[in-house]
């Protein structure tokens, strides 16, 4: 197994999500060293073997930067912020669509105005995060601006957009950390209430989804198998259709159960 470390910052303790990062992969076949402080596993095979999805804290700082420019652009009061669709509404003046498309989601200018279409048959919690991924897409692209942000990237303003730091950190006080219970309260992917419950409390968890793992919060040595890690340490949780985990209280930082 190959120990991958990048550096966790002063602004990234209180980054959220979500979801999402990309291990650099180094010129062997494990990773490279991105900085100090923060362990992310790889199999002896390296990234492709073992796909980590992890964003940089400049990528996590300017996912922040971006929800909060939407979110203000549109006037939205902060403690009990629209809807991702209602916000969508409001920004573009269209409202998002459902069609038969590849892509679960796509947005482009329609009659002259920006409109979202998401695929018929996406899960209604999975089609927040697809509007607020989107929403993302256009917001630098509009003006004749240029995208170059990563899908991760997108990924990531999309769950800050639909689980917002305020009413997610209010409601941790009133559900703890149920996964399921947040992701409910919020019509979204128990995977994006995992990742924010790591987000913005530190308790180390991990999504092991289809593209790859999504790593968030404080320090913590993941093994390439969860089945091994004691339950004195940590647990697994099923979200959606994946397997994630949520660290054990271990220090007295307040990580709950």
């Amino acid at each position: 197994m190959r120990v991958l470390r990048y550096r966790r910052t002063e602004r990234s303790t209180w980054a959220e999500i979500g979801l999402l990062a990309v291990v650099i992969a180094g010129e062997n076949e494990g990773g490279q060293i991105l900085s100090q402080d923060r362990f992310v596993t790889l199999p002896a095979g390296g990234a492709e073997a073992h796909h980590e999805l992890m964003l940089t804290t400049d990528q996590l700082t300017r996912a922040d930067e971006t929800a909060d420019e939407m979110f203000s652009f549109a006037g939205a009061d902060r403690e009990r912020p629209p809807s991702v669709r209602a916000l969508s509404i409001t920004l573009l003046h269209t409202e998002p669509q459902s069609k038969l498309i590849v892509n679960e989601g796509e947005i482009c200018p329609v009659n002259g105005v920006w409109q979202i279409t998401t695929r018929q048959g996406i899960a209604a919690p999975r089609v927040t995060v697809v509007y607020g991924h989107e929403l993302s897409h256009w917001w630098r692209r509009r003006n004749g601006g240029e995208d170059t942000e990563t899908e991760e990237f997108h990924d990531a303003v999309g769950a800050r957009l639909a689980a917002p730091a305020i009413p997610f950190r209010r409601a941790l006080r009133h559900y703890g950390h149920s996964v399921h219970a947040l992701a409910k309260a919020f019509h979204t992917t128990q995977s994006v209430a995992m990742l924010r419950i790591a987000e913005l409390e530190g308790r180390p968890g991990l999504v092991n989804g289809s593209k790859g793992r999504i790593v968030r919060g404080a320090d913590f040595d993941w093994p390439e198998d969860l089945r091994t890690v004691p339950r004195s340490r940590g647990h697994l949780v099923r979200v959606d259709n994946h397997w994630g985990m949520m660290a054990h209280r271990a220090t007295q930082s307040g990580w709950r159960r």
